[in-house]
């Protein structure tokens, strides 16, 4: 497995950012499934601003593992370029109802099938949209997404039996639609 980590530290204080980037270094490492990865497959990319006393670390890890598959990726590429237009449109500050309103319109004009407000069995709760029977997409308008969210997601994944749900928060300055897919019972059940 070919490792990049890219670190931009912005700090004057270097003892606490080689500190921080040698524990991200190590937290990537731990990360690899290969035993093999060494410090000479990492690259760093070290930039410091003396200015700013803000620390702000930015990592990215370049996994170049080509048998890991996207599931559906036309299809959630496709609504996460629509999710993008909403909120382009909207902007952050709209309530829930606008953007499904909106994503419905734009789901419509493209002649994509999907069910909004589809009601989970038995459970009476309602996931914002089962799109093409394959994904779910559930919109928040929160400062922060939390875990209970994700868990949300994750339950619905579970008792539908779909692979793959998207989780939007349109109140974030900078869009970024999260992939959650689903936990296999029989994996969980493993662990429990």
């Amino acid at each position: 497995m070919n490792l990049q980590i890219h670190l931009i530290l912005l700090c004057g204080d270097w003892e606490l950012t080689l500190a921080q980037a040698w524990a991200l270094i190590l937290a990537a490492k731990t990360l690899s499934p290969s035993p093999t990865t060494n410090l000479s497959d990492t690259n760093i990319l070290m930039h410091t601003n003396d200015t700013n006393r803000d620390t702000n670390i930015r990592m990215h890890t370049n996994n170049t593992n080509k048998k890991e598959k996207l599931i559906y990726p036309e299809l959630s590429y496709l609504i996460t370029g629509i999710c993008f237009a909403v909120h382009n449109q909207l902007g952050r500050f709209a309530r829930e109802k606008q953007y499904c309103d909106s994503m419905e319109a734009r789901l419509k004009e493209l002649k994509i099938f999907y069910e909004r407000e589809y009601t989970v069995k038995d459970t009476g709760n309602r996931v914002d949209f089962l799109i093409d029977n394959k994904i779910i997409l559930e919109i928040k308008t929160k400062k922060f997404i939390t875990k209970e969210d994700y868990y949300q997601i994750q339950r619905y994944l579970q008792v539908l039996n779909i692979r793959l749900g998207l989780l939007v928060n349109f109140r974030s300055r900078y869009l970024k639609p999260l992939r959650i897919i689903r936990i296999d019972t029989d994996i969980r059940n493993k662990f429990i």
